[in-house]
């Protein structure tokens, strides 16, 4: 039999998790960049930040740090995350 409640944790704690990453996403881009974003601004896919919203100005200082960005999101999130993109 299916335990509902087993699920239902499953899918908090995914949640939870994702939360927290991109929480530290914004914290990292604060320290490193004079950027400030939305947590609605950021969605995680695969492996991919993708980051809604933001200047011109902003997107080519994230694509010129873009290694020190990500080597920073996961070394403090403890994330394995490859690429950032915007839309």
């Amino acid at each position: 039999m299916f335990n509902i409640s087993n699920f239902l944790k499953r899918i908090q704690s995914t949640r939870t998790k994702e939360l927290y990453t991109r929480s530290q996403i914004i914290d990292v881009l604060k320290k490193l960049l004079p950027i400030d974003l939305a947590e609605e601004g950021i969605i995680i896919k695969n492996n991919t930040i993708k980051i809604k919203n933001i200047s011109q100005g902003a997107k080519t200082t994230i694509f010129m740090k873009k290694q020190q960005i990500l080597d920073e999101i996961n070394k403090t999130a403890g994330s394995n995350l490859k690429d950032i993109l915007f839309f």
